[in-house]
């Protein structure tokens, strides 16, 4: 993905030169650092069956460097927390609530095509890791006076009697683009996991953020 992105990118560059439409400007070539706060639409998807997204809310320091004098091409590498709570399964038998804090390390390979001296839109594709700090999946029975007892109860990642055991590293891919107004952003991305992060499961996430450059 990214190598296709570098490629579209010196095409994309090519065409400006030669009389595009899309204007650049002398800060196509400087670095940036962000702090950004993200909304992520979290979902387990295993392979039989379905599981509701529940919402993960997050922080992160990113940090761009231009890595090309002829394009304002970026990588972007940042560090990140988050904090996922929600119910996974709702029905009329109980509900199973699922709660994480997770550490994230993105790194990202964006092109910038700036429209004006104060707007611009950045693309970008890349890779990320997590480290899934803390977790716990709680199921909870309707016995027909509402969730008051606990049918299943066990701490993913850190609990050895767990019935089912969840993985601690995350590795996935994501996708997406950055609208970006002077110092500040707003950005939407997809992404999915390689591994699973437990048996037959595995982990999308749909991402808006806000942030400041400075």
């Amino acid at each position: 993905m990214a190598a296709c992105l570098v490629a579209m990118a010196t095409t994309a560059s090519a065409q400006f030169m030669g009389g595009g439409s899309a204007s650049s400007s002398s800060s196509d070539g400087e670095g940036y650092t962000s702090i950004r706060l993200h909304y992520n639409n979290f979902e387990i998807e295993p392979k039989n069956g379905s599981f509701d997204a529940v919402p993960s809310f997050g922080i992160s320091l990113v940090k761009g460097w231009a890595i090309s004098q002829s394009m304002p091409l970026f990588l972007e590498a940042g560090v990140g927390a988050s904090y996922t709570t929600g119910e996974l399964i709702k029905s009329e038998y109980g509900k199973l609530e699922y709660s994480a804090i997770s550490a994230e390390i993105p790194v990202n390979i964006g092109y910038k095509f700036q429209i004006n001296d104060d707007f611009a839109i950045m693309p970008f594709a890349g890779v990320s890791a997590r480290y899934n700090i803390t977790g716990k999946a709680e199921y909870k029975a309707n016995d027909g006076d509402g969730y008051d007892y606990d049918y299943e109860d066990y701490e993913d990642y850190e609990d050895e009697g767990a019935e089912e055991d969840a993985k601690k590293f995350q590795f996935g891919w994501q996708i997406g683009a950055r609208a970006m107004y002077n110092q500040f952003s707003v950005g939407v991305s997809y992404g999915a996991d390689f591994n699973e992060i437990t048996d037959d499961c595995k982990a999308k996430s749909l991402i808006i953020s806000v942030g400041y450059n400075f």
